[in-house]
């Protein structure tokens, strides 16, 4: 290990990365213990929060499935979220203490990294929400997007492209923002003097800052998706194995080493900018003087400090512009040309021996007594027989439709409602996801909006979980579900 002054020369972007390495692994233990100090209770608790929203869930006997999953969905996502925000910035700042305190040749304490965490607990985690809560925002077409993939919502692509003007904001700002944990933890400074410290400290090395975020980044999610494929048998299904290989064991392993990765980075801006070497072999102790929050950095003689002018470089807005075209508006554009949007659908049960119609309804799933009958599927506007069998023309009735094909669908498997509501069989028992579950049909158009859906073998089968599927291409598809004795 170097002395400390030689440490905290400026260094080169690979002398960065192999620093970075030596200095993980010559405190690897200390390094993972921090870390899972924070990790596996967070790991425990969405485990227990995913297991609460699948109890609601299941409960709510009454509800239709896409209620019932967005209680499960929004119980483990947005708990995970809070306890997220709270305790990752205290790991985090005890990562840092302890780089620190390793690049000094000092002794990594567990305990004394806390402790110093603990400290500035309010200015770190005030800084991470605050700096989080305005990258989000500039995301916000990301998540629109994602919410129209999952829901097929029309009005959120529109917005999504739209919105997408902030990615490359996103972008800027979070290799801006990077070090602002750092400048809490080593300088004491508070929200907006980390934010404007970070940026000075970027300022000039924007593409340094930018490799270093993106090599760990991509790391980590490399990492996630190598310990999945090669610990995780193929045909095991997702469970809490899968998070724990996938999320919680490779953010064990690199969580540390970005941080030190970034904090080594900082040191090295730092010594770049200002005349760092000089603090520490001047202060007569080998820890440098922490600036405080009225600190203003050593500018040398002739440089002329950057302005706090947001400017975005020329490449960097060639690439955002890439992103948005290739990554957003062409899809939505390839997306909205291929997709067939059946707008509002009704399905019934239709009786053959009586010719009465039930509903199936969007509430509680329905179980019939008897098995000779046929679905009659109504569309909200204009259809006609496809060019292939069980295909069926829509031709909508007003600007929120496009016009195609669309495949009709009929899935059964053993099973009753009490067996699909059960939290350890539920992932299990949706016929449609399985292509041997599905049943020979015959459609029939019956007039301009509706269609007959019946077994070719006379009878739908009993004891079974029915689900009558409109595949519209695309990604976009519509079932209805049901059950028979």
């Amino acid at each position: 290990m170097e002395s400390a002054p030689e440490a905290f020369k400026p260094r080169t972007f690979g002398q960065i990365i192999g620093d970075s390495f030596n200095v993980y692994g010559s405190g690897f233990v200390s390094y993972i213990g921090i870390a899972a100090v924070v990790i596996l209770p967070l790991a425990l608790c969405s485990g227990a929060l995913w297991a609460l929203g699948d109890f609601a869930r299941t409960a709510a006997d009454g509800w239709s499935n896409p209620g019932r999953d967005l209680v499960a969905l929004l119980t483990f996502s947005v708990g995970t979220l809070l306890l997220s925000m709270l305790a990752y910035p205290l790991m985090y700042g005890a990562l840092i203490h302890a780089t620190e305190q390793k690049r000094l040749e000092q002794s990594i304490s567990i305990r004394e990294a806390y402790l110093t965490a603990l400290r500035n607990r309010g200015r770190l985690i005030g800084t991470w929400l605050a700096v989080s809560l305005l990258i989000f925002l500039m995301m916000a077409s990301l998540f629109c997007l994602f919410f129209a993939l999952l829901e097929g919502f029309g009005w959120l692509y529109i917005l999504t492209a739209v919105l997408a003007i902030g990615l490359p904001f996103a972008l800027y700002f979070t290799i801006k923002w990077l070090f602002v944990l750092q400048t809490v933890m080593l300088e004491g400074g508070r929200l907006t003097q980390s934010l404007r410290r970070s940026s000075e400290l970027v300022a000039g090395n924007w593409w340094r800052a930018f490799g270093i975020w993106a090599l760990f980044t991509t790391a980590t999610a490399i990492a996630g998706s190598a310990f999945r494929t090669l610990l995780i048998p193929l045909e095991q299904p997702d469970g809490i194995y899968t998070v724990i290989l996938q999320v919680v064991f490779p953010a064990l392993l690199f969580a540390p080493l970005a941080t030190i990765a970034h904090t080594l980075l900082y040191f090295d801006l730092r010594a770049r900018r200002e005349q760092y070497i000089s603090q520490i072999m001047g202060g007569g102790v080998g820890i440098p003087p922490a600036p405080g929050p009225e600190y203003s950095p050593q500018v040398a003689s002739g440089q002329i400090r950057p302005s706090r002018r947001l400017r975005l470089k020329p490449a960097l807005i060639v690439i955002a512009v890439a992103v948005m075209l290739v990554g957003v508006i062409t899809p939505t554009v390839l997306y909205f040309h291929n997709r067939a949007d059946a707008g509002d659908i009704e399905v019934f049960v239709k009786r053959l021996s009586t010719g009465k119609e039930v509903g199936l309804g969007h509430g509680k799933l329905k179980t019939f007594e008897y098995t000779d009958f046929a679905f009659v599927v109504e569309f909200d506007g204009s259809v006609q027989a496809g060019e292939q069998g069980n295909t069926v023309e829509i031709v909508g009735s007003d600007d929120t439709w496009s016009d195609g094909l669309a495949r009709v669908r009929v899935y059964a498997e053993q099973g009753s409602k009490e067996e699909f509501y059960a939290p350890v069989q539920y992932d299990s028992h949706l016929p449609e996801d399985y292509p041997r579950n599905e049943l020979g049909i015959r459609v029939e158009i019956l007039d301009e909006h509706h269609i007959l859906v019946s077994p070719v073998t006379g009878q739908f089968p009993s004891g079974s979980q029915l689900v009558i599927h409109l595949d519209f291409g695309g990604g976009s598809g519509w079932c209805a579900r049901m059950f028979t004795r």
